[in-house]
């Protein structure tokens, strides 16, 4: 069984790079990650676009985990949700009530990662970020380094950055 499943996408991959079919075509079960690629082109992105936001996607998914769910959206497992930001695709940046929220860019811009479960959540950016804790009043998020020492307590929710160096920031525990 495994055989065949990689003699089929060792098939649709070399049907690919010698443009035999398209994305749309090789979206199997063998090969996911095309339906994602060709979601990303009927939005309008170029077939460069798509294939680089689908490395950063699968980049992603390799640092944070989850399961990817649309061309530039990735489900971490049922407690929140990571949304890059692509040109002509829906960039959900909306910090909810209840969520704690980051963004890879200053002023709420970039990639946006949600999380709306009290669980430890990983930062994948090392630039200069924002986030909000828009968590119930008075919830207070834990930021801590990479050797497991807590460096920031934001204060009570509500309450925001615009402007956050998440360098040092290896994860963040919302409440």
């Amino acid at each position: 069984m495994k055989f065949k499943s990689l003699l089929a996408l060792l098939a649709v991959t070399a049907s690919c790079l010698l443009g035999l079919v398209g994305p749309a075509e090789a979206a199997t079960p063998a090969n996911p990650a095309a339906r994602f690629t060709a979601q990303a082109q009927a939005a309008g992105l170029s077939t460069a676009q798509a294939h680089l936001l689908q490395s950063r996607v699968e980049q992603y998914l390799r640092t944070v985990g989850g399961t990817q769910v649309s061309a530039n959206k990735i489900d971490l497992n049922g407690t929140g949700e990571l949304v890059l930001a692509a040109p002509g695709l829906a960039t959900a940046a909306t910090c909810y009530y209840g969520d704690m929220c980051v963004w890879s860019g200053q002023n709420f811009t970039g990639d946006f990662l949600a999380k709306y479960i009290c669980s430890r959540f990983y930062i994948p950016w090392t630039s200069t970020g924002s986030w909000r804790n828009n968590q119930t009043t008075g919830t207070r998020a834990r930021f801590y380094d990479g050797n497991g020492n807590l460096w920031y307590t934001t204060p009570g929710a509500p309450v925001y950055d615009t402007s956050y160096y998440w360098g040092w920031v290896y994860s963040i525990i919302p409440c």
